[in-house]
């Protein structure tokens, strides 16, 4: 290859050369006068001409010389891996060249001085532009033979930046997931009088980027303050109202706030057991009697600063009154009024304890916020009510993948299979299709998963529904499995189909299958997963193989 490039660079000298000679000759010294020209000196116009032609045919030749060089090149580099810099150094010799050619032609046009360094600029840019891709190449060659590897460069590049992206969403789920359990360990300790432990998994989750680092200060400012730290405990109230003064959990952390300064500087005991369960046990029997006078005790207790245990008994004592006032209280909660680990709960209450009207305050509640935990809540307390048409409607319409996934896979669990089967017909994308069939395993569609392995287009589908069938077992998929055998052309679904039965410990239908299998590969994978298997059926014909 490097010597192509030095035979192109030398026609590109070659060439220049003469340009700058005809450029001379075109040109007259310019401090010297020329002498009037006589008729003997004139040269006829048909001759310059004439040899004016002459000098464009040989630059034609030596272009088509160059871009053939040029092709041979291309091809060579197919083989023998020509590099980036060579084939550069090819593509700016001849663009040398038809630069050069331009100066000639401008030179011929009259331009002589222009024409000159359009000449000696091409010579130059011979050896400028060796290791650069040009991009004006003649003859309309440009990148031609390198666009198919441009392109799969490109769906490279493309497929890396998905993955890219997958993996950092995985990573910040995982840390979201992280978190998630550290704040449910604090306020574990909380319950179990724990301070020093909550305030440990408190302040780790309040200095991280977690959506609950704001919940995390204040029960580090509750700890603090349980555990006689009362001027710490002030500190991270001003580190709060500083760093999250519009979250939700301000009203929670000025009550706090005022209790906090006017405790009197007396140490509290961490062991101190407070009267939380006698407060329920009035509470509860007050709402029996007099719930008009319980309710405010009730509303006060889940608006001020007592332990996550003490809120969430009274947020149940809340949800078994069916009395309006009640209700409404609990959907104050719901909607987040109070603060948002109250909200958790009482959708979750909500779900438990109410009817179509708190199922419709909660559908509601899905479309007005954008906080997905609380869209989590929501999907997860359908199930305790049977809403399957509801998951439905909210599946068709949700964006977030994630969240769509999750109302598919709690109609799986619910048995919605006649939902599930609605939303796979009218969805396209293959990655929510698989969780639709995920969905379909869980509530035990057989009949659906069949005849998606029957008549579904999409390969990667049709493995998945194959597998799952393995997954589900059975005397009745595996019957169809080996009729989906033996109907079956695709080496891969084939190869899956010997998996699911295997995954049955179905050996009899493997061996009935590997006695009729003629292809030699597939009949080495059946012997290979007969060979894993414990069964009579496996052993017998391996020993019948050996016999033979």
């Amino acid at each position: 290859m490097k010597t192509i490039v030095k035979t192109l660079m030398i026609l590109v000298l070659g060439a220049a050369l003469p340009l700058a000679a005809i450029a001379q000759q075109s040109t007259p010294p310019a401090k010297k006068a020329a002498p009037p020209a006589t008729k003997k000196e004139e040269k006829p116009k048909a001759e310059t001409k004439t040899k004016a032609k002459a000098s464009k045919e040989a630059r034609e030749a030596e272009l088509a010389t160059l871009e053939r060089a040029l092709a041979d090149a291309e091809l060579a580099g197919v083989g023998s891996g020509v590099n980036a810099a060579e084939r550069a150094g090819v593509e700016a010799a001849l663009a040398g060249v038809s630069a050069a050619g331009a100066g000639v032609s401008a030179a011929g046009a009259g331009v002589s001085a222009a024409g000159l360094a359009v000449a000696r600029a091409a010579d130059e840019a011979a050896y400028a532009r060796l290791g650069e891709l040009s991009g004006t190449l003649p003859g309309g060659w440009q990148g031609q033979g390198r666009r198919p590897e441009r392109d799969e460069e490109q769906r490279q590049r493309e497929v890396e930046a998905r993955e890219r992206a997958d993996e950092m969403r995985e990573r910040d789920a995982e840390r979201r997931e992280r978190w998630n359990e550290l704040y449910e360990m604090g306020n574990e300790a909380l319950n179990e009088n724990r301070y020093d432990r909550a305030l440990g998994l408190f302040d780790k989750v309040a200095q991280s980027d977690s959506p609950k680092a704001d919940g995390a200060l204040y029960w580090k400012a509750y700890s603090l303050n349980r555990l006689g730290r009362r001027d710490e405990s002030l500190a991270a109230i001003q580190q709060f109202k500083q760093k999250f003064a519009q979250s939700r959990w301000l009203r929670t952390v000025e009550a706090l706030e005022v209790e906090v300064k006017q405790a009197s500087g007396r140490p509290v005991d961490p062991g101190a057991v407070t009267d939380e369960e006698l407060k329920i046990l009035a509470i509860n029997a007050l709402m029996n009697t007099e719930p008009e006078r319980a309710l405010p005790i009730l509303e006060k207790v889940l608006t001020g600063n007592d332990s996550p245990r003490l809120k969430d008994r009274a947020m149940f004592v809340l949800a078994q009154n069916r009395s309006p006032q009640a209700r409404e209280l609990l959907l104050k909660a719901a909607r987040g009024q109070f603060n948002p680990d109250l909200q958790m709960r009482a959708v979750r209450y909500v779900g438990i304890h109410g009817g179509q009207d708190s199922a419709q305050m909660l559908a509601d509640l899905y479309k007005s916020t954008n906080d997905t935990d609380v869209k989590r809540a929501i999907i997860q307390s359908y199930v305790f009510n049977g809403q399957r048409q509801r998951l439905l409607e909210l599946a068709k319409v949700e964006a977030n993948a994630e969240l769509k996934g999750q109302a598919v896979r709690t109609l799986g669990m619910m048995g919605g299979q006649d939902e599930l089967w609605q939303l796979y017909q009218a969805e396209s994308s293959v990655e929510l299709k698989e969780q639709i069939l995920q969905g379909m395993v869980m509530g035990g569609s057989a009949d659906k998963l069949i005849e998606i392995a029957q008549t579904e287009k999409e390969p990667k589908l049709r493995l998945r529904a194959v597998r799952s069938l393995g997954m589900m077992g059975g005397k009745k998929t595996g019957d169809v499995l080996v009729t989906l055998y033996s109907a079956e052309k695709d080496p891969e679904v084939r190869k899956q189909i010997i998996s699911a039965l295997q995954m049955q410990n179905n050996a009899a239908a493997l061996v009935a299958i590997a006695r009729k299998e003629t292809d030699p590969e597939m009949k080495k994978e059946l012997v290979r997963r007969l060979s894993m298997m414990r069964s009579k059926e496996a052993t017998d014909y391996l020993l019948e193989l050996l016999n033979k």
